[in-house]
């Protein structure tokens, strides 16, 4: 083989040879690409789904904060309002009892409607208030009342405020009674704080603002006792009483509610023929109160007021009194069946001083059947026996008749009337 042969067969030899190895470079050089390409591809691809699930938790994380501020603000919807069968069928479902008394009504104002129900043992016992707002979510109210007995004559709704409020009265069987107030606020049951501590006789409404009554028998017409609204709480408490409100009036009401009921209480008759009268007697800031009985064996009684507290002078059969008005004198008589008394009184700062006493009285056989009766009277003045002329000179010396008053002939009020009077004064 010559020379130019042997080097064309060698370079062919070498270019056959060299072909696969620079197609195998080559190859892998693009799989490297694509690999690199691929992996960049991933890697963006995982970054995109880390970057959408980081923004998908922020995204969360803002709507849960977005929820709490409107929730927060008032601003969150609510859940749709439950019909008022609904809400009756929650309740009693609570309950484990129908509903003896149902209130259905808007209490907050909002423009949906809440209600409460009362559970009762019988048809006079209760035995529990529920409430239920307009969600359907069901709170027991109270399941323990003074009393065992419920008075539905007085169950009521009152509005005040632009609110309304559920108030149920309960008793003992008598005339006394306590009343447990509901209402809403914040979209929410709840219980007045005044009828927690069971201090409200009754709760009403008019134009003077909202009042309860003073403590005691609803057989009275009770005084007026006026509740103050505080707006943060929503919620009432007493309003304060002015300085001069006086003590008195309370103490008087007291001892009339209590003594004098008291001594009189197997009397149908004093409750149903008794007369009070207020008197200005001494002149000062505070009246005397007189009362007549009603008949004659119960005689009667004048109330006056010192130092914090009632005293009464009583006087027997058939008495009654003639006082000379903010003159600080009066004279207490009485007596039947020939034996008689003329007793007078100073007084001044409710504190009364006897300044006279007299009686007369007839012996037994002494009246012949001639003549004055009264000239065979015995006659004393201070427990000393005088002549009738003297008894009645010392007598008429020591009061005025002609400018007396007598204690029952101006206003009277019966005994279910006194202690709005004594309050109206």
């Amino acid at each position: 083989m010559n020379s130019k042969k042997l080097i064309s067969f060698i370079c062919a030899l070498s270019l056959t040879l060299t072909l696969p190895a620079c197609g195998s470079t080559e190859n892998d050089d693009t799989r490297s690409r694509e690999t690199a390409a691929a992996t960049a591809q991933n890697g963006s691809q995982q970054s995109a789904d880390e970057q959408g699930q980081q923004t998908t938790k922020q995204s969360e994380s803002s709507d849960t904060a977005k929820d709490k501020l409107d929730e927060a603000l008032g601003l969150k919807e609510q859940s749709p309002a439950l019909s008022e069968d609904e809400l009756k069928e929650k309740l009693e479902a609570e309950a484990g009892a129908a509903a003896s008394k149902w209130y259905y009504d808007d209490y907050d104002g909002d423009g949906t409607k809440e209600a409460f129900g009362l559970i009762g043992k019988d048809e006079n016992m209760i035995a529990a208030v529920y409430g239920v707002d307009s969600e359907g979510n069901v709170t027991l109210m109270r399941d323990s009342f003074w009393g065992t007995n419920y008075n539905a004559a007085f169950d009521s709704l009152v509005e005040y405020g632009g609110k309304k409020y559920f108030s149920v009265d309960t008793n003992c069987g008598g005339s006394g009674a306590v009343s447990s107030v509901f209402s809403f606020k914040d979209v929410k049951p709840f219980e007045l704080a005044l009828s927690k501590s069971e201090e409200l006789f009754g709760f009403y409404a008019d134009e003077d603002g909202a009042f309860t009554r003073e403590e005691g028998s609803w057989a009275h017409d009770r005084a007026r006792v006026d509740l103050e609204y505080d707006e943060a709480a929503q919620d009432f408490t007493i309003a304060s009483k002015p300085a001069d409100s006086g003590e008195w009036k309370q103490a008087y009401i007291d001892y009339i509610d209590n003594t004098i009921a008291e001594t009189f209480s197997e009397s149908s008759m004093f409750f149903d023929s008794s007369q009070f009268a207020i008197l200005d007697i001494d002149g000062d800031d505070v009246p005397e109160i007189f009362f007549d009985s009603g008949f004659g064996a119960g005689g009667s009684g004048l109330l006056t007021y010192a130092d914090g507290e009632v005293s009464e002078i009583h006087g027997g059969n058939s008495s009654s009194i003639y006082y000379i008005e903010a003159g600080g004198i009066f004279k207490y008589v009485g007596g039947h069946m020939d034996n008689y008394t003329d007793n007078v009184y100073t007084i001044s700062g409710g504190k009364p001083k006897l300044k006279l006493s007299g009686k007369y009285y007839l012996p037994n056989g002494a009246y012949t059947g001639t003549g004055d009766v009264q000239d065979y009277y015995e006659y004393y003045i201070n427990d000393a026996q005088v002549p009738r002329k003297m008894y009645e000179k010392k007598l008429a010396a020591a009061f005025d008749q002609s400018s007396a008053k007598w204690a029952l002939d101006g206003e009277t009020y019966t005994y279910y009337e006194i202690t709005s009077a004594i309050h109206g004064y």
